[in-house]
C-alpha cells in the first residue's frame, strides 16, 4: 500500500472587470473555489458540470478550471477570465500519474482583477 504524490497545481488567472462590478475580495474568492473545485466540494453533482474533483491518476484537463472561476465571475457585470494557465499551460491537460494525485491550494494560485 502506497499514498499518490501530490502534483502541486500552479494556477495564474488574469480577470478582466471592466465595469468595476467586482468586489475587493474578488481574488479570495476565485481562489478559494478553484480549490473546492479541485476537492470536489464546490458543486452540488447533477447540474451539469464535473462536481467530482480530480482523483488519483486523473489527468487535468487546464479548461476545467473554468467551472470555478465562471461560478464566481459570472456574478458580476461584464466580469470575465481574460488569460489562465495550470502549470504553465493554457490548454491541453495537465498529466496525472496513476501514483499521483493534484493537489490543490490557494497558496499556489494567483489572480489579478485588470
Amino acid at each position: 500500500f502506497g499514498r499518490p504524490t501530490p502534483v502541486p497545481m500552479i494556477v495564474i488567472i488574469e480577470i478582466a472587470d471592466p465595469n468595476g462590478s467586482a468586489p475587493a475580495n474578488l481574488e479570495e474568492l476565485i481562489a478559494n473555489a478553484i480549490v473546492l473545485y479541485g476537492n470536489g466540494e464546490l458543486l452540488d453533482g447533477g447540474i451539469g458540470f464535473d462536481a467530482t474533483g480530480f482523483d488519483i491518476g486523473e489527468d487535468v484537463p487546464v479548461r476545467r478550471i473554468d467551472t470555478p472561476i465562471n461560478n464566481i465571475v459570472g456574478q458580476y457585470d461584464g466580469a470575465y477570465i481574460n488569460a489562465s494557465t495550470v502549470n504553465g499551460a493554457s490548454t491541453g491537460k495537465i498529466d496525472i500519474a496513476l501514483d499521483e494525485i493534484s493537489s490543490w491550494s490557494s497558496d499556489n494560485i494567483t489572480v489579478t482583477v485588470v
